[in-house]
């Protein structure tokens, strides 16, 4: 709606996972060893490859940009604030060489554009609105410098984000507390509010980034894994057509079966 095309997307689900499949690796928590044996790392490279080559077809935006990863995460309620969290930690220390000025101010200006964004979003839908959390009145707010950033550190575990920023894919972990999820959820306004942060920040500072073809992709798979293998990994995952773009109407059906698993199943939240 907000792009003039739909967004790609993976998701995943407990209850649709295979029990004991080795391929269930945690993405969020892989060394460069095992990148190249997880479908979530081949999807960052699918996506990459698919949708970075051109970008006629998206209003108001020239060709050869980069991809931008949103990684949504959920948490628990804190018990003493209503944070959501902005996790820029891969970007803030890897995306460009040490002492690089114009790379930092770029990250900065990012950061702090997402973050007024949705301070907006929240002043738009939900106001001076007070929620009770943990028998406390509770405002929506925003933290820039959370302590979940999405970056392990050094050459140690990476998150998913931190792949991405490795295959020089600019990307975000949203850490969502679970009442503003169930706002989210709710109120139309609000999602919509979400939504419009998210792109005007990549249009405004994303899409205009002079860095990101600054620095060339690293990952495991080119020492782990041969271009023929990961061909053969990535064609079974999707397909000879490699990943598409579902329809809106597509996507709102597979949200509300994901939905009703929500409803009907107790999963423990962290």
């Amino acid at each position: 709606e907000q792009m003039g095309k739909p967004a790609s997307y993976i998701i995943w689900n407990r209850q649709t996972a295979k029990k004991a499949d080795p391929k269930n690796l945690d993405p969020n928590y892989l060394t460069q060893a095992q990148s190249p044996h997880s479908p979530w790392h081949h999807a960052l490279h699918a996506f990459q490859d698919a949708w970075r080559p051109d970008k006629s077809d998206v209003v108001g935006l020239a060709a050869n940009l980069p991809v931008f990863h949103v990684d949504i995460h959920g948490k628990m309620d804190r018990k003493d604030n209503l944070d959501l969290d902005i996790g820029l930690g891969p970007m803030e220390n890897c995306w460009g060489e040490k002492g690089d000025a114009g790379c930092f101010a770029e990250v900065t200006a990012l950061k702090k554009h997402m973050a007024e964004g949705f301070r907006e979003a929240f002043r738009q839908t939900v106001d001076a609105r007070k929620f009770l959390v943990h028998n406390k009145q509770m405002l929506m707010t925003v933290e820039e410098d959370p302590y979940l950033n999405a970056y392990w550190g050094g050459s140690t575990f990476e998150t998913i984000s931190h792949q991405s920023v490795n295959l020089r894919m600019p990307a975000v972990q949203l850490e969502i507390p679970l009442t503003m999820r169930k706002e989210l959820a709710r109120n139309d306004s609000l999602i919509k509010a979400f939504a419009i942060a998210l792109v005007d920040t990549y249009r405004e500072c994303v899409s205009t980034l002079a860095s990101h073809d600054k620095k060339p992709r690293t990952c495991g798979c080119r020492k782990h894994l041969t271009e023929e293998k990961a061909a053969v990994l990535r064609g079974a995952i999707f397909g000879p057509k490699g990943p598409s773009c579902r329809t809106t109407e597509e996507t709102d059906i597979m949200f509300r079966e994901l939905k009703h698993l929500e409803r009907t199943v107790v999963e423990k939240q962290i």
